[in-house]
């Protein structure tokens, strides 16, 4: 297997040594030590993956979506989009599975990013990388699921958010940096106190892509209320709220709408929680088609 194509590490990567020894190079889900692992697939090492993630479906998602993405009959292209939901619902929602396995689909799905940007991830803070990731794959998907068809739309999206939370604070430190963000999540409304901090850590050119300094109460850097946002923007606000910097192994979003724990606008997860788990009543939202 070809780890170089991965960002994220899809399983325990060790090295086996000649005298047999196992070395952990990497934990499942941190970043790869890309340019040592390169090194070892080229002097043919012998690498050793446990506990991986599912290649075998995350294949199939890939199949599907790509099918969708290139078919232009519009009732086939439905056809397409109903059999992705519903093998996603049997995968993430009847199974525990986490975060992880849907961030590295919406990875290979939706990522515009250059083989450049990509490699710049791998030199940024894990944890940070792994929330924001997380977010922007989340994101994604309930636009998806919400009825937007374009996948051109969506790899915008995806890489868009990704692009934007990623440069949040990116000239300081990073362990003050993910305190400081950590703080500024739990708030349920912004003081002006709150908001000078904000305009500390970050430039205004990206405090309106990322959705994180936004509140529904309109306290946010913007000051747009829940009832002047659009429908992406209330999810993104949740997802946000909803995604932690020190907790990575956590159940998969949909795992959480399914179970009504995640905190967003109930007509948005109703529909989220209705195109995902009553497939057998067809429904079907078209939105943003082209």
């Amino acid at each position: 297997m070809q780890l170089r194509k991965y960002l994220l590490a899809p399983g325990n990567i060790f090295w086996i040594k000649k005298s047999g020894k196992q070395v952990l190079l990497c934990k499942k889900g941190d970043l790869i030590n890309l340019n040592f692992i390169q090194k070892l697939e080229t002097n043919k090492e012998k690498i050793l993956l446990s506990e991986a993630i599912n290649f075998e479906i995350q294949k199939d998602f890939q199949t599907d979506y790509s099918n969708f993405e290139l078919e232009l009959v519009i009732r086939e292209k439905i056809a397409w989009r109903e059999r992705f939901i519903g093998k996603f619902k049997d995968y993430f929602l009847d199974n525990e599975v986490g975060q992880l396995e849907l961030d590295m689909l919406a990875w290979s799905l939706f990522s515009n990013f250059s083989p450049k940007e990509s490699e710049d991830f791998l030199n940024q803070d894990n944890d940070i990388f792994r929330r924001h990731l997380s977010v922007a794959s989340s994101y994604t998907f309930c636009a998806f699921f919400l009825g937007y068809y374009s996948t051109g739309f969506l790899s915008t999206l995806f890489t868009k958010t990704l692009k934007s939370l990623m440069s949040i604070g990116e000239k300081g430190t990073v362990r003050p940096l993910k305190a400081k963000l950590e703080k500024i999540n739990k708030l349920e409304t912004f003081t002006k106190i709150d908001l000078e901090e904000i305009l500390l850590i970050e430039n205004t050119s990206n405090l309106l892509h990322s959705g994180f300094f936004e509140r529904y109460d309109g306290t946010g850097i913007s000051h747009v209320n829940i009832r002047e946002m659009l429908d992406l923007e209330i999810v993104l606000i949740a997802i946000n709220r909803q995604m932690e910097f020190f907790k990575n192994e956590n159940l998969n979003l949909f795992k959480a709408i399914e179970k009504n724990e995640f905190r967003c606008d109930s007509k948005l997860t109703g529909l989220i929680r209705r195109t995902l788990l009553e497939r057998d009543q067809g429904i079907v939202q078209i939105v943003g088609l082209g």
